[in-house]
């Protein structure tokens, strides 16, 4: 988030509007916490800034003709931004038939003009998606909608299933996130709201039992049954082994010697679910059959093997890396990471190569290593795209999980207890785990590089699971 969004957050916080008590909403869904937008509206200076920032970070990326706030909550921000900003304003009343004239909608437009939808709270999309329908039952064209907060609770794929982008100026994951930086929001409470965001939720299959995916959007943490969601057959296969071994701990192996490698992995192998090499620095030479053997004592001790090799190049080259190379990765990785940089083709190329071989690939869509380029914006597409191809992805590699779908993998890097070297920032298995939400933590020093490594990799193992059955018990007491 960019600083001014975060002294909004601040002012926002400081007025009242995240109100940590449990409320009832539409009747039959508790929320442990209820943001109320509403009391913005007594407060000039804030409504302001909102409006600013919705145009400076949004709007300005958007084309269209006239906007119109879904009621009652986008109607403040709407009414601001068509002054403001001197765009058309369109207004409907769902509560009754028709206006005096005739019409659903009042104001004035063209056939085919395009309309934004304005929103205070992005929940279920439920709201967006009836005021889409009244807008196109009156010649309108909709394709767009803006919200200032999206609660993460999985209207992705209800939304595009109604043709719809959403668009949001603060996401919960990163507002919690930012509000127990600055010590407003303790641990307890972080932990006791995204529990009730990864919690399955009933209303939404509810609005939404169009979307089978989406009634499955809220992850079930522990529960096998999230592998009849898990899309990618080695994606289930190591959930599987994860959940079969006790262990969500992945090795992050960078060594150079082939037998510094295996003597390493025996030591450790009862206590991980996969090893994640980079493949390129090791000295095959030493030893021609080495990722025969490698690929021999997973399967011996049940571990699956990550090639980290950030493929990203034209299709032709991927597919000469992963096939005809010296390391010949599509013969013994269960995954490789790649990058989404050059669009499409690094996908297109893994897909030729399962002609022949099983991988799946898992798109590097954060990093752990301080100053780097990953920006939000990237981060979107690389999502969207790899949605599409879905067929092939595995998973994300990621600091924390970025969007509420059990489908996919979520596995960070980056898991340390010591401070951050200078280029490194580090977190623990329980915060990974428990606060970003992440299925499979990477641990590569804090094993490698220490004296005692079957030691640490039993610790690194025991507290991220324990982290794991937190999340699980809260979820199952909640139900």
């Amino acid at each position: 988030m960019i600083d001014e969004c975060k002294e909004l957050l601040k002012k926002l916080f400081h007025i009242g509007i995240f109100k940590l008590e449990t409320v009832v909403m539409r009747s039959v869904y508790e929320t442990p916490i209820f943001v109320d937008f509403q009391l913005a509206i007594s407060y000039p200076e804030i409504m302001n800034k909102i409006e600013e920032l919705v145009y400076s970070c949004l709007l300005q990326k958007l084309k269209f003709h006239s906007i119109c706030g879904v009621p009652e909550g986008g109607l403040p921000l709407a009414s601001i931004i068509s002054v403001k900003r001197n765009i058309p304003l369109l207004m409907y009343d769902k509560t009754k038939e028709t206006t005096p004239t005739g019409k659903v909608v009042d104001g004035v437009w063209k056939k085919s003009d395009k309309c934004l939808i304005v929103d205070d709270v992005l929940m279920f999309g439920h709201s967006l998606v009836d005021a889409a329908n009244i807008l196109r039952q009156n010649e309108l064209e909709v394709t767009d909608a803006i919200v200032i907060l999206d609660r993460c609770q999985g209207p992705d794929n209800f939304l595009r299933s109604n043709d719809i982008r959403r668009h949001y100026l603060f996401n919960f994951t990163d507002v919690l996130s930012y509000l127990n930086e600055q010590a407003l929001l303790t641990d307890c409470e972080c932990l006791k709201i995204s529990n009730h965001l990864l919690a399955f939720s009933d209303l939404a299959g509810k609005f939404i039992d169009q979307c089978a995916m989406e009634k499955m959007i809220e992850p079930m943490f522990l529960s096998l049954d999230r592998l009849s969601v898990i899309y990618h057959p080695n994606a289930r296969r190591l959930w599987e082994i994860a959940y079969s071994k006790q262990s969500n701990l992945c090795l992050a192996c960078d060594l150079c010697s082939p037998s510094e490698i295996l003597k390493l992995v025996e030591d450790v192998s009862t206590n991980i679910c996969s090893l994640k090499l980079h493949a390129e620095i090791i000295t095959i030479s030493e030893m021609p059959d080495f990722f025969l053997r490698l690929k021999e004592l997973s399967q011996a001790h049940k571990f699956m093997l990550i090639n980290d090799g950030n493929y990203c190049d034209d299709s032709d080259v991927i597919i000469e890396l992963m096939m005809n190379s010296p390391i010949k990765p599509a013969a013994w990785a269960d995954f490789v990471t790649v990058q989404c940089l050059n669009g499409s083709s690094v996908f297109e190329a893994i897909e030729k190569v399962n002609k022949d071989y099983n991988v799946a690939c898992l798109p590097v869509i954060e990093m752990s290593t301080s100053g780097n380029f990953f920006t939000e914006e990237y981060k979107k597409r690389a999502l969207s795209l790899a949605q599409q191809y879905r067929k092939i992805v595995g998973g994300f590699i990621c600091q924390k999980r970025p969007i509420n779908d059990p489908s996919f993998l979520y596995i960070s890097p980056g898991i340390h207890y010591k401070r951050g070297m200078k280029d490194q920032n580090w977190r623990t298995p329980d915060k990974a785990v428990r606060f970003n939400r992440d299925d499979i933590i990477v641990v590569g020093r804090g094993i490698t590089k220490e004296k005692f490594s079957r030691v640490w990799a039993y610790t690194y193992q025991q507290i991220s699971w324990d982290a794991f059955m937190i999340m699980d018990n809260a979820i199952v007491n909640r139900e």
